[in-house]
């Protein structure tokens, strides 16, 4: 008898103490069994005013140009949707003469971002171009100073089999705290079917050098601004006598914010 009501003593006396501890240490899980918080909704928007539309060195307007992206990202995906509004447009308006839209995926693989995407690409105010698709894999190396990157596009629809890579490096320089120059340089190859369907002649191998530096000052609330200069030269002989300009220049004004 004795022996059971001092159990119930100590059982009494425990329960007491649990009673007086801190509601804190008592709501305490193991970390592993914490819900990861709610995936955070990253939503951008970017307009470029650029002296001309030039992309794997060739151009593709006569004269300035309004290229809009607008992006939303959850989960490790992006959606986005990217515009080109050309104000010299040959039929002597300006027009929205190409609208792409994307979705893509971004991960890590140590030192390596991966990112794959899916892009159709449109051409409203263009009815002798047929949309298109492509599908893309970039990576980069993030090493500390200099990052090596590559990009393969592959076209899936109009001109499928048609192919354009990428090699180049990457880097920048902190001048201000809020303010960074920098700079990339890549070549590029295209394959016979790349070549003629956007030069109309087929042949494949290294054809373009491309560099591209400016300045980058990232202001209040997410927002950013990023003058830059993009130089692109044509290196094969046959590929230079097929376009007007095989060394064109673009100038451009960025601004943007994610938020």
């Amino acid at each position: 008898m004795v022996s059971v009501q001092r159990r119930i003593a100590v059982l009494g006396a425990l329960g007491a103490v649990i009673a007086l501890l801190p509601a804190e240490l008592c709501a305490q899980v193991p970390d592993d069994l914490v819900s990861d918080p709610a995936p955070q909704v990253v939503v951008g928007v970017e307009t470029e005013l650029a002296s001309r539309y030039l992309d794997r060195g060739l151009t593709y307007s006569d004269g300035a140009v309004s290229q809009t992206s607008l992006w939303v990202s959850a989960f490790g995906l992006t959606g986005s949707i990217w515009t080109n509004y050309e104000f010299d447009a040959e039929m002597g308006t300006p027009s929205l003469n190409e609208v792409d839209i994307a979705l893509a995926w971004s991960g890590s693989l140590g030192l390596w971002d991966l990112e794959p995407s899916v892009q159709t690409f449109s051409y409203p105010e263009q009815p002798d171009v047929p949309w298109t698709a492509e599908i893309l894999l970039s990576l980069t190396c993030n090493l500390p100073v200099v990052q090596p990157y590559a990009v393969y596009r592959l076209d899936v629809k109009e001109y499928a089999g048609a192919c354009f890579g990428e090699l180049g490096v990457q880097t920048g320089w902190a001048l201000r705290e809020n303010l960074e120059l920098g700079a990339q340089a890549s070549l590029g190859w295209g394959s016979s079917e790349f070549n003629q369907a956007y030069l109309g002649k087929a042949f494949s191998g290294l054809q373009v050098a491309m560099l591209d530096a400016g300045v980058l000052w990232n202001a209040i609330g997410g927002l950013y601004v990023r003058p830059h200069l993009v130089v692109a030269a044509l290196l094969r002989r046959d590929a230079r006598e097929l376009v007007e300009d095989p060394s064109p220049l673009q100038a451009g004004l960025v601004v943007g914010g994610e938020f």
